[in-house]
C-alpha cells in the first residue's frame, strides 16, 4: 500500500511544474528523503488551484451582479436627480440673470399670444424667416423647461427649496405637462405627414397651434411674482382687455372665411382691402362689442357669435369696472385711512355738540394729513412693529442727529440713544397751533423735525424762533415746574416728543449715561438758577414717581421734610462771603426759623426762607429763597460726591432754556 501510494504521487507530481530557471520535476527537487513533507506539498498545489478557480468564478459572478445593479440603478429617476444635483447646479428665483430670462421668455409669451390668434383667424403672415421664428421660439420654451426643473421654488411657508428631487416633483404636479403642452409643434408634426392641404384644411390646421396660447400661464405666474403695486395690476387688466379683444377679433374673422360665398356678413362693406384693414375693422367692432355696442350682424352665426361676445363682454367688462375702481380707491391707502378716521372723529365731535371751529380745525388737520399723504403718529407708531433690528435702524437714521444735539447726550454712548430714539413720539401741529402755554406743567421736550415754532413770552412778545433741528422744552424732563413760555407752531410742523418716563427707563440701563445725563442737569439747573428763573417760576408740586425712582434716599427724605415740617420757613441758611460756604446747618426737615441767604452758593440768593429740594442736593446749603413759604422744587439728583464751590458767575441762560 505504501509502494503504490508512493508511486501515485510521484506521477501527479511529474506534471506540476513551477515557473523557476530549474525546470525539474516536483520529485526531484523536494527529494525523495520525506515523503511526509512531499504529500503537504501536493495538498498546497490542490488548494492553490482550488481556490484560484474559485476566486475566477466568484470574481466573474460578483461582475455580473455589479453590472446588473448599476443598470437597474440608472433606470430609477432618483439616479438621474442625483447626477443632476452633482453637476448641474440649483438656480435662485430672484437672481438678476433669472429675471432676466423670464422677462425674454414673457416676451416670446407675448408674441405668441398676438401671432398664434392672428395667423388662426388671417391665415399666415408669409414673412421672410417665420417658419425659423418660430422654431427658435419652441427651442426657447423646451430650454425653459429644463430650467424649471433646476430653479428653487417657494413654497406656501415662505421657505425656499432647493433640493432638486422636491423642485422637480413641484413642477410636475404644477405647471410641467402645461408647458409641455405648449411646447409641442403639432402643425409641424401633421405637416410631416401631410403635404397637400385645402384652403379649409390649412386653416384646421391653424387650430392646432392654439395650444401654444397655454404659454400664457407663464405670463401669469411672471404677474404673480410681480410687487403689488396699484399701476401695475392696473396695466395688467388693460393688457387682458386688450388681449381678448384681440382674439374675438381673430376667431369672428376665421368664422367669415369658413363661410365666406354662402353667407353675407359685415364683412362684406370691405371690398378688395388688405389684411391690416380687415383686422382693425374686426378688432373694433369686436371691442365694441365688449363693452355693449351693437354692431348690426347679418347672419345667423354672426348674431349667435356677438350675443355670446355680449355675454362675455358684459361679464368682463364688470369685472374690469370693478377692479379699475378699487384699483383708483387705493392708490393712495393713506388717505383713504385718514378719511376713514375723520369722518368717525367729525361724527362724534357732531355728536357732542362742540364749536364749529373745532370741528374746522379738525377737517383742516385731516384735509393736511391727506392732501400730502402725510402717514401721521399712527403711521409712524406701525414702524415699530417691524422687526426690532429694523425699526432701530429707522429711528437712528431719523433722530440720532436730533437727539446728539441736546446738551443733556452729548456725552452719552450710542447705545444709550439708540434706545432714546426709539421712544420718540411723532405729534403733528397746524399753523397757529399752541404747543403748550405759559403755566402748563409738561412732562416732555420737543424735537423740531419740520416747521418753525416762535417763542413768546407772557406779554406776547416773540422771543425766538426754532428751525427744523431745534429743541425745547428740555426742563420738563429735570423738574416738575411749570412752562415760562408759550410755544405756537407758524406753519404745519412735525414735532418729535420724548417724555420723562422714557428717559428714566433708559437710563436704568445704562448706568454711565444717566450720571452724565445727571451731571449736564445739575449744571443746567444751577446755570437756570444762578439767572432766577427756576426759583421764580416753581410751585409745590410733589415730585413725579418717575422722578423719585432716580434717587429713592432723597425722595424719603422729602416725603418725611414734607409730613413734619409742612410748609413753614427754612432753616437758616449759610452766609457765603464771595464764594465761601458758610455755615449751613442744613436740616432735611424744612422747618423752622425764617433765615437769610447767604450771597454765595452757600446759601444762595439773598431772600427769606430758602426752598430746598432733596432730590437735586447741591451740597451743603440752601438753594434760591423764593419767599417765606419755602417751597420745594423736585429735581433730578445730582452725581455722587458733587460739591458747589469757589466763586460763581451767574450766567444768562440761552434763548431756548426759556421754553420750560
Amino acid at each position: 500500500m505504501d509502494i503504490g501510494s508512493d508511486k501515485a504521487l510521484a506521477l501527479r507530481a511529474k506534471s506540476v511544474k513551477f515557473a523557476d530557471t530549474n525546470d525539474e520535476p516536483l520529485v526531484k527537487r523536494l527529494g525523495s528523503a520525506s515523503n511526509v513533507s512531499a504529500r503537504e506539498s501536493v495538498k498546497s498545489i490542490r488548494s492553490t488551484r482550488t481556490n484560484t478557480s474559485t476566486w475566477l468564478n466568484s470574481s466573474s459572478r460578483n461582475r455580473g451582479k455589479r453590472r446588473w445593479r448599476r443598470f437597474t440603478m440608472r433606470l430609477n429617476p432618483r439616479y438621474w436627480v442625483h447626477v443632476l444635483n452633482k453637476r448641474l447646479p440649483i438656480l435662485m428665483p430672484e437672481t438678476r440673470k433669472r429675471r432676466y430670462w423670464d422677462f425674454f421668455v414673457l416676451t416670446l409669451v407675448v408674441w405668441t399670444a398676438l401671432i398664434v390668434p392672428f395667423e388662426v383667424g388671417f391665415g399666415s403672415i408669409g414673412w421672410d424667416g417665420d417658419y425659423v421664428m418660430e422654431r427658435i421660439v419652441d427651442a426657447c420654451f423646451w430650454l425653459d423647461i429644463a430650467l424649471n426643473f433646476r430653479t428653487a421654488y417657494i413654497d406656501h411657508s415662505a421657505n425656499m427649496v432647493r433640493d432638486g428631487a422636491k423642485i422637480a416633483a413641484h413642477y410636475i404636479r404644477t405647471w410641467f405637462f402645461v408647458d409641455l403642452t405648449a411646447s409641442i409643434p403639432f402643425d409641424v408634426i401633421v405637416l410631416w405627414f401631410v403635404k397637400d392641404m385645402s384652403n379649409e384644411g390649412l386653416i384646421a390646421l391653424g387650430l392646432l397651434r392654439t395650444p401654444r396660447l397655454l404659454r400664457l400661464g407663464r405670463l401669469l405666474r411672471y404677474f404673480d411674482r410681480m410687487k403689488g403695486a396699484n399701476i401695475v395690476r392696473m396695466g395688467k387688466l388693460l393688457f387682458f382687455m386688450a388681449l381678448v379683444a384681440h382674439w374675438v377679433s381673430c376667431l369672428w374673422f376665421m368664422l367669415y372665411r369658413l363661410t365666406h360665398g354662402s353667407l353675407d356678413w359685415s364683412y362684406d362693406s370691405l371690398t378688395n382691402a388688405k389684411i391690416m384693414t380687415y383686422y382693425l375693422e374686426a378688432y373694433l367692432q369686436s371691442f365694441l362689442l365688449m363693452i355693449g355696442n351693437d354692431i348690426s350682424p347679418k347672419n345667423n352665426i354672426e348674431r349667435l357669435y356677438c350675443t355670446g361676445i355680449l355675454v362675455i363682454g358684459a361679464c368682463f367688462y364688470a369685472i374690469v369696472v370693478g377692479h379699475m375702481s378699487l384699483l383708483v380707491n387705493n392708490m393712495n391707502p393713506t388717505a383713504s385711512r385718514h378719511k376713514f378716521k375723520k369722518d368717525i372723529i367729525n361724527n362724534t365731535v357732531r355728536y357732542l355738540g362742540a364749536p364749529r371751529d373745532i370741528a374746522g380745525r379738525i377737517d383742516q388737520y385731516f384735509d393736511y394729513l391727506t392732501t400730502y399723504s402725510h402717514p401721521g403718529p399712527d403711521g409712524m407708531a406701525l414702524i415699530s412693529q417691524l422687526p426690532s433690528s429694523m425699526f432701530q435702524d429707522i429711528a437712528i437714521w431719523m433722530y440720532k442727529d436730533l437727539v446728539t444735539k441736546v446738551p443733556l447726550f452729548k456725552e452719552c454712548e450710542p447705545a444709550f440713544i439708540a434706545q432714546l430714539v426709539i421712544r420718540l413720539r411723532l405729534a403733528v401741529f397746524l399753523p397757529s397751533e399752541v404747543i403748550f402755554r405759559i403755566g402748563d406743567v409738561g412732562h416732555e421736550m420737543y424735537f423740531i423735525t419740520k416747521g418753525h415754532v416762535a417763542v413768546h413770552n407772557d406779554n406776547g412778545e416773540m422771543l425766538a424762533i426754532l428751525h427744523k433741528g431745534g429743541f425745547f422744552g428740555e426742563l420738563a424732563l429735570l423738574a416738575t415746574a411749570r412752562r415760562t413760555a408759550q410755544c405756537v407752531a407758524l406753519c404745519h410742523c412735525d414735532l418729535t416728543l420724548l417724555m420723562a418716563h422714557d428717559l428714566v427707563a433708559a437710563m436704568k440701563d445704562f448706568p454711565d449715561s444717566a450720571e452724565k445725563v445727571r451731571a449736564h442737569a445739575v449744571k443746567r439747573l444751577n446755570d437756570m438758577q444762578t439767572a432766577g428763573k427756576v426759583a421764580r417760576e416753581a410751585h409745590a408740586y410733589p415730585a413725579p414717581r418717575h422722578l423719585k425712582k432716580l434717587n429713592p434716599a432723597a425722595a424719603e427724605a422729602e416725603e418725611q421734610a414734607a409730613i413734619q415740617g409742612g410748609g413753614g420757613g427754612g432753616g437758616p441758611g449759610g452766609i457765603g462771603n464771595n464764594g465761601i460756604v458758610g455755615n449751613s446747618n442744613f436740616s432735611p426737615q424744612l422747618g423752622g426759623q425764617p433765615g437769610v441767604g447767604g450771597t454765595g452758593p452757600g446759601g444762595g440768593n439773598p431772600g427769606v426762607g430758602g426752598s430746598f429740594s432733596p432730590l437735586l442736593a447741591l451740597g451743603p446749603g440752601g438753594m434760591d429763597g423764593a419767599g417765606a413759604g419755602g417751597e420745594r422744587v423736585p429735581l433730578l439728583p445730582p452725581p455722587t460726591g458733587l460739591q458747589v464751590c469757589g466763586s460763581l458767575q451767574p450766567q444768562k441762560p440761552q434763548l431756548i432754556n426759556h421754553h420750560m
